[in-house]
Parts: structure tokens; C-alpha cells; sequence
């Protein structure tokens, strides 16, 4: 690590992919419960179902993003239910 910049030289060296962030989301007990049900169900770690649920969603709503923008216009703009367009925040 340079210690004037805070960088990490060697960062540069990698395999071009990300490494995965652990974050920490608090779940009522309710869904902390089907969680752990389907974790065992599908033979996966929660960790690794709740990541894989977090994913899928991303992916389904950056689909369904693209196709509204298509219809309405850029993704940086929603149309309210009024019928008035708004902006999203920068």
C-alpha cells in the first residue's frame, strides 16, 4: 500500500474481477425464518441465497428500468403517477 495515497499497488494485478463485499441488512423474523427455510431447502448457506435473491432482483429491475426507459425516456427520468415528470437524484 502507498501510504501517500491510500492505494493499493498491487490492485492493479488482478484478475479484472471485484471481490465480493460483505454488508449486513437486518430482516424481520418472519423473513429471517423463510430464508432459512429455502436455505435448506435448496442445500445453500444463507449468505449465499440471500446474496443470490439480492442479485436476481438487481438484475430484473435494471431489465425492467431499461424498458421503461425505452417507453418514457432516459433512466435518470420517472414519470409520476400524477403523469408529471420527475428527476431522479444524481
Amino acid at each position: 500500500m502507498n501510504a501517500s495515497s491510500g492505494i493499493n499497488k498491487d490492485s492493479s494485478k488482478g484478475t479484472g474481477f471485484l471481490s465480493p463485499k460483505r454488508i449486513t441488512v437486518t430482516v424481520s423474523a418472519m423473513t429471517a425464518q423463510k430464508l432459512r427455510k429455502r436455505s435448506l431447502a435448496e442445500g445453500r448457506s444463507l449468505s449465499n441465497l440471500a446474496a443470490f435473491l439480492l442479485e436476481q432482483s438487481l438484475e430484473v429491475d435494471s431489465r425492467d428500468r431499461k424498458q421503461c426507459s425505452a417507453v418514457v425516456g432516459t433512466e435518470d427520468e420517472i414519470i409520476t403517477p400524477t403523469g408529471f415528470q420527475a428527476s431522479l437524484p444524481v
